[in-house]
């Protein structure tokens, strides 16, 4: 199953697009202030919120269940490309 989330095009287009635009630099600095284990790209929120708002009107989901499902299995199952903290995602996709 874990596959299947890391094939579908949505989480790869955001993991091309975040490791695209990576800030080393940040990254380190991100993680300390979330206090976090997992990894960080060191992503800005303002490109952050313009990556994900392409990135999903070029991958339009069959409404809010599948939009569910994906969020729930890449949570769960690791599937969030890294240095995505879901709350970051805080912008609806229209």
């Amino acid at each position: 199953m874990i596959g299947l989330v890391a094939t579908h095009p949505l989480v790869r287009a955001i993991r091309l697009e975040l490791a695209r635009n990576a800030d080393a630099a940040k990254a380190g600095p991100m993680r300390a202030y979330m206090k976090s284990e997992m990894p960080y790209r060191g992503v800005m929120t303002g490109p952050l919120r313009r990556i994900t708002r392409e990135i999903f009107a070029g991958h339009p989901l069959e409404g809010f269940a599948e939009w569910l499902h994906q969020a729930v299995i890449s949570v769960v199952l690791g599937g969030v490309a890294p240095g995505v903290d879901i709350r970051a995602l805080d912008e609806p996709v229209a």
